[in-house]
């Protein structure tokens, strides 16, 4: 007996045909969005590492011009010149009375501090430093500053000469008497000095390095020479590429506030930092 042939089912080429008209609508909907999608997270992406670069530089930046020097910054259009210090503290005074610190460990007349008014001159001069202080490795590679009160008079200061190794003259004083709390160290000069001026507050600074940041095309560029010196004697160094523009804004400097804006560009992406930093400015 004969069976009859189970139907078997199948597409129609209608159907078929159908189907790829709609899979091709589906596709000309959908692949726009993709495709936007996909450049999102790329511009996202690049916008994230000229984010990450331009910190990196403006974090170096901020830590060194925390170290700088009073009336040491100097602006002009895309550079910046300024001079960190190293350490500092107070020095002692001829005026002020100190019976605990015997003369011949500091010579009231040739080791403590007073200005050029007076015909002496200084052969060394007794300083207060609660951190131990380096001696330079040779001569200007340190500038000890007193009563600086302006940038001309920082950039063209007079190095006392070479500084005899500083070596700790009296240990550290166990005083009720802030003021002399610390240990009292000596840098002896190479020849007599006199300073100009004194510090209200009895404060010494010393220098190490003066740098210079600029913008060469689209590289920020670093360098530095000791002391307080032309920087452009040092080599340069890159810190970043993709910089576009670079200003500083030093209009509330004498507040001590700087601020730097940073535009970073690079394959059509674009980014502007804008960033307060702080600047000490009390001599």
């Amino acid at each position: 007996m004969m069976r009859p042939r189970p139907s078997q089912a199948a597409f129609t080429l209608v159907e078929l045909v159908l189907v790829i008209v709609l899979l091709g609508i589906l596709s000309g909907i959908l692949a726009p969005v993709i495709m936007q999608n996909i450049r999102a997270y790329s511009d996202t992406q690049a916008r994230n590492e000229l984010m990450a670069r331009g910190r990196i530089a403006l974090g170096r930046l901020e830590r060194e011009l925390r170290r700088a020097a009073p009336y040491s910054i100097v602006v002009s259009g895309s550079s910046i010149k300024f001079v960190t210090l190293a350490a500092g503290g107070r020095y002692l005074e001829r005026a002020e009375s100190a019976p605990f610190i015997a003369n011949a460990d500091c010579d009231h007349n040739t080791e403590r501090f007073y200005t050029s008014n007076n015909p002496d001159k200084l052969t060394a001069l007794c300083l207060f430093s609660t951190t131990t202080l380096t001696a330079p490795a040779a001569d200007g590679d340190l500038a000890l500053l007193i009563g600086n009160t302006s940038t001309t008079a920082l950039y063209s200061y007079s190095d006392p000469g070479t500084w005899a190794p500083l070596s700790a003259t009296v240990g550290p004083l166990q005083l009720a008497d802030a003021d002399y709390k610390g240990v009292l160290w000596k840098v002896t000069f190479a020849a007599p000095h006199s300073f100009s001026n004194a510090s209200a507050y009895k404060k010494y600074q010393i220098a190490d390095h003066t740098h210079e940041v600029r913008l060469a095309s689209d590289a920020l560029l670093w360098r530095r020479s000791n002391g307080i010196s032309d920087p452009t004697s040092g080599a340069d160094t890159l810190l970043i590429s993709g910089v576009s523009a670079l200003g500083f804004d030093i209009t509330h400097l004498a507040d001590g506030i700087l601020t730097i804006s940073m535009t970073l560009s690079e394959n059509g992406e674009s980014i502007t930092l804008s960033e307060d930093l702080y600047a000490r400015n009390t001599p």
